[in-house]
């Protein structure tokens, strides 16, 4: 198993699955009603939301989306930040704890495996044990996290877009590149990202 991200899931189910879109219309609530306690308007999920073709890879092992948080970790902690040498060490775990720790960070305070991202700029993370996931972040500043470590791992962006050039790089995912994984774990969420911004969607962890 592993872990697939994605963005407009609902629009999609209510044309082709709808006891999904029922599952997702408790989770709507749920989150609403958590906005309200910390005093964020609601969110409106898009109903309807353009046919755009995704070119990263959907999904990956979940163990992928920690290379990426260390990158964001190292340069939070203003640690030097190398490439690993295929695995993360305990180090690196420590690493990762120690910045998520400052409750701070959309990319590392959230669960691994499941849970959503909002469409709506909030600065703080949302705790909540009625959250699926227990934890909800903005899509927002999800974003801004993954274009400030973008320079990191080898992307260029050019404010929040990138070239067709850079495009091309990440969709052939070369895995002899030495931030193969946080690549793939970036182009996943950047297009998830402005997918959820653009169209009015939840990010959702799956």
């Amino acid at each position: 198993m592993g872990l697939t991200i994605s963005s407009g899931e609902y629009a999609y189910y209510l044309k082709e699955d709808p006891e999904g879109a029922k599952w997702m219309e408790e989770d709507f609530k749920v989150i609403n009603s958590v906005l309200k306690k910390n005093g964020i308007p609601e969110h409106s999920e898009a109903t309807e939301v353009p046919d755009v073709a995704m070119s990263s890879i959907e999904g990956f092992p979940y163990s992928f989306l920690h290379y990426l948080r260390r990158i964001y970790a190292l340069d939070k902690l203003e640690k030097p930040v190398t490439p690993t040498n295929g695995e993360l060490t305990e180090e690196d775990d420590n690493f990762i704890m120690e910045a998520s720790e400052m409750m701070d960070s959309h990319l590392l305070c959230h669960s691994d495996t499941e849970g959503y991202y909002v469409p709506i700029e909030f600065d703080e993370v949302i705790f909540d044990e009625e959250l699926t996931g227990g934890m909800l972040g903005s899509s927002q500043k999800l974003f801004l996290e993954i274009l400030k470590v973008a320079h990191l791992i080898d992307v260029k962006v050019n404010g929040s877009e990138i070239s067709e050039s850079t495009h091309q790089e990440l969709v052939k995912a070369d895995e002899n590149h030495p931030y193969y994984i946080e690549r793939v774990v970036w182009f996943n969420l950047f297009e998830n990202c402005k997918n959820s911004i653009e169209n009015n969607t939840l990010i959702s962890f799956g």
